[in-house]
This record gives structure tokens, sequence and C-alpha cells, in this order.
């Protein structure tokens, strides 16, 4: 045990190893209750759940002390647990026009327009979170692979429905009455601001450069793209994306019993 482990090496001995890994069971015992009792409520067995904490912990706390050599104890978490038990998770995706592999103006273009309609700095995204209608991680992102573009909506909510009316309404007003100027002037400015803080390290910075060096540009033309982007050019590009008509809604309620949406107020996406 002595030569495998190299108790003296690490400043310990078996009975100090003994001790610390009863204490560490204890400390984490609940879980082996708490944990089938939480994934219960979806209506998983119980029993079921019991075992899967008991051999998860088991394997996960051998590989740490037999092949990583260090005294970890490995078992489930709660937070991810309690997370997919409790709380409604919605999403909201609007299927557009293909984007060209090197068209990166109209995707910087649509996460501006995002960042405008229900980014943090938004009123609309404001008046929700203060009327705890999602949680803040409620947002948008585009998501765009060769032949497909989609603009995709977010986040965790009591009531979706309502989130998803008020989220096609903001959306509609702001259609009709154009991008707030100065939101946009906000929005701009912090996409300059995530531009040049991946430079200030290493990692950040060769990632970045490698994934403009991937799609054709540099950082200096994804810069000169952006610093060319107004707000009558979100103008116009609203008028074309976002359509209701292309509209699909995902919800995924705590006991997995998600009931499907009604026919009459999704339209199928097209080809």
């Amino acid at each position: 045990m002595e030569k495998f482990f190299h108790l003296k090496e690490n400043g310990t001995t078996v009975s100090t190893e003994i001790m610390a890994g009863l204490t560490t069971f204890f400390a984490m015992s609940y879980i082996i209750i708490v944990n089938p009792q939480i994934l219960s409520s979806t209506g998983m067995p119980w029993g079921g759940v019991f075992l899967a904490t008991i051999i998860a912990a088991i394997i996960g706390t051998l590989v740490m002390g037999l092949f990583a050599n260090v005294p970890y104890a490995q078992a489930a978490g709660m937070g991810l647990n309690a997370f997919f038990t409790y709380t409604v998770c919605f999403g909201l995706g609007f299927k557009e026009a293909p984007l060209a592999p090197d068209d990166l103006r109209s995707e910087m273009l649509y996460e501006l327009i995002l960042c405008c309609i229900c980014g943090g700095m938004s009123p609309f995204y404001r008046r929700l979170y203060d009327s705890g209608l999602t949680n803040p991680g409620f947002g948008g992102e585009v998501l765009r692979v060769d032949g497909c573009c989609c603009i995709l909506f977010t986040g965790e909510s009591d009531e979706p429905d309502t989130v998803k009316q008020l989220l096609l309404d903001e959306i509609e007003q702001v259609r009709r009455a154009g991008i707030d100027r100065e939101v946009f002037t906000l929005c701009k400015n912090e996409k300059y601001g995530q531009l040049i803080e991946n430079l200030e390290n290493v990692e950040d910075s060769a990632s970045q450069m490698a994934d403009f060096a991937l799609s054709g540009q540099t950082v200096a033309q994804q810069i000169a793209t952006l610093a060319a982007l107004t707000a009558e050019d979100a103008d116009a590009a609203l008028q074309t994306i976002l359509q209701p008509g292309r509209m699909a809604a995902m919800y995924i309620d705590p006991d997995g019993t998600a009931d499907l949406p009604d026919t009459d107020d999704e339209a199928e996406l097209e080809d």
C-alpha cells in the first residue's frame, strides 16, 4: 500500500487515510438518500436511482484513488438534479436563411439584434427579470452550420407561455418602431469590449484568432466589420428574420410530461 499510494511521500499514514475516508463518507452519505428523493419526483424509480447513486460514487471515487492517486471522493451533484427536477426550461427557435461560410457580417448583425432585444442591457430583459418571469441566463444566440442558420432564445421560467408571447410581442414592436439607437450603441460597445478582452491573455487570443482564421478573417477585419454595422442595418434585417411563421417552441417540464404545442399556434418549419 505504501508503495502504491506513496503515503510517506505525501506525509500521511494508513490510519490517517482511513479516518479521513470515514469522515468524508459520513459527510457525503446524505446524497444516497437525497438524490433519489429528488429524482423520484420526475417519475424515476426510487430504488433504481438509489443504486445508481451508490454505484456512480464508488466508480468515481475508485478512479480518483487508483488512477489519479488523489484523496477525492466523487458523487452525484445536487444542483443539476434539482434544476432538471423543479425548473421548466424552454427554447424558441427561428429558422433563418442559410449564411455563406464567409458571411460573418450577417452573423454579427444578428447577434447585435439579439442583444438589443433581450440582452442584459435591454429594457425587455429587465422587465422579464424584475417580474420574476425568467432567470438571469435568459438570452438569445445565433447557431449556424453549413446550409443552416437558426436564432435560438433559451431560459428558465415557471410561465414559459407568457414569456413566449411577450417575446413575440417585443420582436414585433421593435420591428415596427426600429431598434433603440442608445441600446444599439451600448450593445455595439459591449461587442467591441468582448473582442478586445479576448486579446488580453494568450489562450483566449489564440482561440479567437484561430476561429477568425478558419472563417477567413483577422481580428482587425472583425473589428472593422463591427464598426461598419449601423442601427439602420439592424432595422432592415429585422424585416426578414425572427418571423413567427418560422418559429418552433420547445418546453422541458420538470416531470418530463410537457404538453405538445397546439398545431394552431405553431407553424411547421419549412424545409
